[in-house]
């Protein structure tokens, strides 16, 4: 599918699943760049905007990633990517924020999407595999 297929789908369903697309990324905008926490101790779930700093332990219980094992505390940024058909958003995580870069062409394999703020915003997901072409 192309993107504007994906974002037209997405727009009308609110989401779309087993996403496969290549792409081309435009542009990876660091200034919206944030810290994500997934504590498996007390079930805390929170985008942390303060950059100062990286979270090595949740804020609400003091837990580390050592303490609990699949616990998450991460980084994405937004890249803007293109096709031929149209420009969306992609989040990327701290590994891809290492592997990509502007002008890389890249493919997402079972990947997922969703429709908000007027635009379509894809991931790579837990399943999914973000690659160069």
């Amino acid at each position: 599918m192309n993107l504007i297929e994906l974002r037209e789908t997405a727009k009308k369903n609110g989401q779309v699943y087993k996403v496969e697309a290549t792409f081309e990324i435009v542009s990876i905008n660091l200034s919206s760049q944030r810290q994500f926490v997934n504590c498996r101790k007390c079930n805390n779930r929170e985008w942390i905007e303060d950059k100062s700093m990286f979270v090595s332990k949740c804020p609400k219980c003091g837990a580390t990633q050592s303490d609990r094992p699949g616990a998450t505390f991460d980084i994405t940024a937004i890249a803007i990517i293109k096709d031929d058909t149209a420009t969306v958003k992609l989040d990327l995580w701290r590994l891809d924020l290492v592997q990509f870069k502007p002008g890389d062409k890249v493919r997402l394999l079972n990947g997922y999407g969703r429709y908000k703020l007027d635009d379509l915003y894809l991931q790579r997901g837990k399943g999914g595999i973000l690659e160069k072409c």
